[in-house]
């Protein structure tokens, strides 16, 4: 009887050293998930404040450009029509921004849908040096794109990859870079 008791007792002292190490890794799993929600927190914070901070920018815009048209009834024309396009502009700033939330909720609860295919990295790159075409005329640069391979395919969502910042950002800043397999240069033109 005593050898079954000390069976039994190994046995159960197994058991009980598994079982406190699932728990052990347990709580190591539990606390490094609480660490990821507490960074993954302070960023939600840090965002809700930027956020908070960029929407009112226009707001108080549209708000001040408003008011001084509705109490200034003899505003000359010129200035009326200048209040009304900053009011417009700030107005079309303000939904760009509204929307960039409802996009990143929309992927952050993984609702957008992405349609990747094969394409050429040159096709979107196009794309773009055609859409900043006239500022970089307007500003004296040049741009210089040498990709390699030339043929080389990737799959990714191409609509995703055109959509362009909001058209009132600054979309074009002298600067170098430098990719992995090809580069892109801009600079300026007899300045």
């Amino acid at each position: 009887m005593s050898d079954k008791l000390r069976n039994s007792k190994a046995t159960l002292d197994a058991y009980n050293r598994r079982l406190e190490e699932q728990v052990r890794q347990r709580t190591e799993k539990l606390r490094r998930a609480y660490d990821e929600l507490q960074v993954l927190d302070r960023m939600k914070d840090g965002f809700l404040s930027s956020i908070s901070h960029e929407i009112r920018t226009p707001i108080s815009s549209i708000k001040a450009f408003g008011e001084i048209l509705m109490t200034t009834p003899n505003i000359e024309d010129a200035e009326r029509e200048e209040f009304i396009g900053i009011i417009l502009t700030e107005s079309h700033r303000l939904e760009g921004l509204v929307d960039k939330v409802f996009e990143l909720v929309r992927l952050e609860s993984g609702e957008m849908p992405f349609a990747y295919s094969p394409t050429l990295p040159s096709e979107p790159i196009t794309d773009a040096l055609t859409a900043v075409h006239d500022a970089v005329h307007r500003k004296k640069l040049e741009i210089c794109v040498n990709l390699q391979p030339p043929n080389m395919r990737v799959h990714w969502d191409r609509a995703m990859i055109a959509r362009r910042p909001h058209r009132h950002q600054p979309a074009l800043h002298p600067r170098r870079g430098a990719g992995e397999r090809g580069r892109s240069q801009t600079r300026s033109r007899g300045a």
